[in-house]
C-alpha cells in the first residue's frame, strides 16, 4: 500500500531530468497549477512537462534562443533602424507607415460638428422620404377601398377584382 505513492513520486522525479524534442523545452510544474483527481496539488511531487518554445514576433530581436531548459526570450525593439513594433500586424514596420496609418485613422473616425450636422440632415431626409412613402401608400389603399365599395354597391355583391 505504501509502495504506490513511492512509485508515483519516483516516476515524477525521474521526469524532471527529461529531455524534450527540438522546438520544446522542459517546463517545471509550478505549485497550484495542476491538481490530482483527489484534489491534492500535483506540484508537491517534483515534475516537469515539455512545452513548445515561444516564437518571437517578426523583426524583433531574439535575446536567448530556446534550449532544453529555457524558453525563447524575445527583445522589445525591432532589429532594423527606423522600424517600430506595430500592434496591428504584430511585426516590425517602418515608422512612417505606422505613424501615417495612426494619423489617418484618428482623422477619419473623429466625429466633428460638421460631420454630425451632415449625418443629421441625411437621417432627416431618409425619415421624410419613408414617411411620405408610407402616407402615399395609405392614401392609395383608402382610395382603392372606397372605389371598391362603390363598385360593389353599383353592381351588387360581385367585386371588380376577382
Amino acid at each position: 500500500m505504501y509502495l504506490v505513492p513511492v512509485i508515483v513520486v519516483l516516476l515524477l522525479t525521474k521526469t524532471s531530468t527529461a529531455s524534450c524534442q527540438y522546438g520544446y523545452f522542459v517546463y517545471k510544474i509550478p505549485a497550484g497549477l495542476y491538481y490530482n483527481e483527489d484534489g491534492s496539488d500535483q506540484s508537491v511531487y517534483p515534475g516537469t512537462m515539455c512545452r513548445a518554445c515561444s516564437i518571437c514576433n517578426d523583426g524583433v530581436a531574439i535575446i536567448n534562443h530556446c534550449s532544453q531548459t529555457n524558453d525563447t526570450v524575445c527583445g522589445e525593439k525591432c532589429l532594423q533602424k527606423d522600424y517600430v513594433f506595430d500592434e496591428w500586424t504584430k511585426s516590425c514596420q517602418p515608422e512612417y507607415i505606422v505613424k501615417g496609418r495612426d494619423k489617418l485613422l484618428t482623422n477619419s473616425y473623429e466625429l466633428t460638428e460638421a460631420k454630425v450636422d451632415v449625418l443629421f440632415i441625411c437621417a432627416a431626409t431618409v425619415l421624410a422620404f419613408v414617411s411620405t412613402f408610407t402616407v402615399a401608400v395609405l392614401v392609395l389603399y383608402i382610395v382603392c377601398m372606397v372605389r371598391l365599395r362603390k363598385q360593389r354597391n353599383v353592381e351588387g355583391t360581385r367585386p371588380i377584382f376577382d
